[in-house]
């Protein structure tokens, strides 16, 4: 019975070790990935948060001035009704309305 209680100490040792290391590892990478996470990226957005307010027009718009420059380009944009070239009535492709006024 004695027999099978031994224990081999240099085995369990030699085991131990190895898997101390691969416990160390994974601690260490799930720890970085952490800090990855809640402060790099953290950090990251706050900065891109920075600068993009250095980039907003500090100064104020006239809302009614803006609508009123929106409105004149819209007038722009708007297309005129065209132009008849084709006549009903003549036979001739060219109408005489063309070239009135």
């Amino acid at each position: 019975m004695k027999k099978n209680l031994k224990i081999n100490l240099a085995g369990y040792l030699k085991h131990s070790f190895l898997i101390s290391i691969l416990v160390i590892i994974i601690i260490l990478s799930i720890f970085v990935y952490f800090l990855y996470l809640n402060v790099y990226q953290a950090l990251a957005e706050a900065q891109e948060v920075t600068s993009l307010r250095q980039n907003v027009i500090s100064e104020k718009i006239e809302k009614t001035k803006f609508l009123e420059i929106i409105s004149n380009m819209k007038k722009k944009i708007t297309p005129v009704e065209p132009i008849s070239i084709i006549s009903k009535t003549s036979t001739s492709t060219i109408s005489t309305t063309l070239f009135q006024r």
